[in-house]
């Protein structure tokens, strides 16, 4: 009997050290979990801002692009219009040529 008594006693002590290693691994490998979660948490959030700031450069570059074909756009309106005017006063001076 002395010898079940030792090897029930040998066994709950390895049911606890076995216990004691699963709850240290699970404790460990949590906090290295959380840790590489928060890290790419970390470069997620850093690459989002970079995406941010380079779509705002470009909403940027679309505006002044836009500014500069309304300016194009008006100058060219002006310019059609002056031509327009050359070419009234050249048929009239074609027209007075032929009188």
């Amino acid at each position: 009997m002395d010898t079940t008594i030792i090897i029930t006693g040998i066994m709950a002590l390895c049911s606890i050290i076995c216990a004691i290693v699963t709850i240290l691994t699970v404790t460990r490998n949590k906090g290295k979990d959380c840790k590489e979660n928060g890290e790419q948490t970390g470069n997620m959030l850093s690459e989002l801002g970079f995406i941010k700031s380079g779509v705002e450069d470009i909403k940027g570059q679309l505006r002044r692009h836009d500014d500069i074909f309304m300016r194009m756009s008006e100058r060219v309106t002006a310019v059609e219009e002056s031509a327009k005017q050359a070419h009234l006063r050249i048929n009239r001076m074609e027209e007075n040529k032929h009188e």
